[in-house]
């Protein structure tokens, strides 16, 4: 029996995908509580860079359907309005991956097939592909764990991390910075700011050009403002409500330098 609905995708290391039995687990366990099986459902999507940042305005571990909607439907209008903008998407600060460390043990059970604890959460989340990797001395110490689905990594990786044997579970990760799109969910305006960036952005980006727009749940969308990192102009007050990583990148590190 498959543990998934997608195919399996093959890494650079050996690949190998377990069901796993045992005892039932709780619904908990399952991650009934991150996400009910209608949103588990309706991912991915048809675009799944602008699911991953209606995910940001959800704040869930699936995107809600309402907010996904939304997400298209005013960077959509927002592009036709700027089409100097058209090929920004969202750069998100983490990977589609979760990374698990695990002990020696673990990792060997895991590998043969024989580790229950994870089996409800691999289904559940349609796990496609595991990829055991090695630390510097060669040693296997985590397993990366890809998904057919769309997810907020860093929050399904805190239940991972919650597994016996586990030490630790994070996102994959995503290196340097890039242009994005920053979205902050209000009620009932939608705030925007595209972030277009530049000047040695595999590094982190060090100039910024940020167009900000407000949207109505209606679809009205106005350009609201656009200010330039190093222009001498003072910081307008949507930067600094607007612009932050969880908006523009999907973590919480804080506020982008300005």
């Amino acid at each position: 029996m498959s543990c998934s609905r997608g195919a399996l995708l093959i890494g650079v290391s050996a690949v190998l995908v377990a069901c796993g039995g045992g005892s039932p687990a709780t619904p908990v366990q399952c991650g009934s509580d991150l996400a009910t099986d209608e949103e588990l459902a309706l991912t991915p999507r048809s675009d799944p860079n602008l699911e991953q940042l209606a995910i940001v305005a959800t704040g869930r571990v699936v995107a809600g359907q309402s907010q996904y909607d939304r997400v298209v439907r005013d960077v959509s209008v927002i592009r036709k309005m700027r089409p100097d903008l058209e090929g920004i998407g969202f750069y998100p600060g983490f990977g589609q991956a979760v990374i698990v460390y695990a002990t020696e043990s673990a990792l060997a059970a895991m590998a043969a097939g024989r580790y229950e604890a994870w089996a409800c959460l691999n289904s559940r989340f349609n796990v496609t592909s595991m990829t055991f990797e090695t630390n510097f001395m060669g040693a296997p110490d985590r397993v990366r764990l890809e998904f057919e689905g769309v997810y907020d990594d860093p929050l399904l990786a805190e239940r991972y991390a919650e597994l016996p044997s586990v030490t630790r579970a994070s996102a994959g990760a995503v290196i340097g910075d890039g242009s994005t799109l920053c979205v902050t969910a209000g009620d009932p305006n939608w705030h925007y700011v595209v972030d277009q960036g530049s000047g040695d952005c595999p590094l982190g980006c060090i100039d910024h050009d940020y167009s900000y727009f407000v949207t109505t749940a209606e679809g009205a969308v106005t350009a609201s403002g656009s200010w330039t990192t190093g222009s001498g102009h003072p910081i307008p007050s949507w930067v600094t409500d607007y612009v932050n990583t969880e908006a523009c990148h999907g973590v919480s590190f804080g506020a982008p330098a300005t």
